[in-house]
């Protein structure tokens, strides 16, 4: 039965709009960004945006005047190599625009502000990381990934891109897990609606 509700699960994940900022040598994803489609998304007090596609062409809702994607609002539709998706990067130089599942991660932040309680934590842009190594400094050859530990993500830096425990550098503090600090929300571990789904199909069973 188990087996069964997470074939179920899987088939429900859904392709999202994913941009992806930094990847390692080996060409694994390291940041991303991602827009779910057919979700409201919160820009501020009167503004919202709100993603659908068919096939590779996007189509974008650009609400004014409601953060809740209601009302009058300007749409406009691209396709997913038009270079003016990359304004949705949090760095439009080296960035690539995909539909697709977006890849594994162990944590994110909202990269838009909320109000002091991060209200709309669930409808906002995010940056997500993955936990891959890559190299993060040049000069001096030290490669770098990401880590939750003690309720923390830390970034670890090492000696060689063997990323062991025993060439480490230094380790330093990224952000305090599940905390709203200032309107923008920083979480450690997978949740997605992957999760949610699974928790709430379990719930009719067990």
């Amino acid at each position: 039965m188990l087996y069964f509700l997470l074939l179920v699960v899987v088939s429900l994940a859904k392709d999202s709009l994913v941009f992806t900022a930094l990847t390692n040598y080996d060409g694994d994803t390291v940041g991303f960004t991602l827009i779910e489609f057919n979700l409201c998304y919160y820009y501020g007090v009167n503004s919202s945006s709100y993603f659908t596609h068919d096939g590779d062409k996007i189509t974008i809702r650009l609400y004014h005047n409601s953060p809740s994607c209601s009302g009058n609002n300007e749409e406009q539709t691209l396709d997913i190599n038009d270079e003016s998706l990359k304004r949705y990067c949090e760095s439009s130089t080296d960035c690539s625009v995909e539909i697709k599942k977006p890849p594994k991660h162990i944590g994110f932040h909202s990269v838009v502000d909320d109000d002091e309680s991060c209200t709309h934590r669930d409808n906002t842009f995010r940056a997500y990381y993955t936990g891959k190594c890559y190299l993060c400094n040049e000069g001096k050859n030290y490669y770098c990934n990401s880590q939750e530990q003690n309720g923390y993500m830390w970034e670890t830096v090492y000696q060689n891109n063997k990323c062991k425990s025993k060439e480490i550098v230094e380790r330093i503090p990224q952000w305090k897990c599940d905390v709203c600090d200032d309107g923008i929300m920083f979480q450690c571990g997978v949740t997605s609606t992957t999760v949610i789904s699974i928790i709430i199909l379990l719930s009719f069973f067990f």
